[in-house]
């Protein structure tokens, strides 16, 4: 997850730095670059099922991990 209100594709630019084991899926939050019309979120709760959501096509049944770089999820 990107830093405030901005895009996800910042982390594409990682992804020459990471195993190919791993697999990169740039997250992006309501106000961000791609969504700036979606209101902010109110709740903690909101932003975790909103990140629930993005990632949920993904098959995530190996080990993961998600870094966030956003204050946009603590405010």
């Amino acid at each position: 997850m990107p830093f405030a209100c901005g895009s996800a594709t910042i982390y594409r630019i990682l992804k020459k730095y990471l195993s190919l084991a791993i697999e990169l899926i740039p997250v992006e939050l309501a106000r961000s670059d791609n969504r700036p019309n979606e209101p902010f979120y109110k709740k903690l709760d909101m932003a975790v099922d909103d990140i629930a959501k993005c990632i949920s096509s993904y098959e995530l049944n190996e080990g993961y991990a998600i870094f966030a770089h956003s204050m946009v999820v603590v405010c």
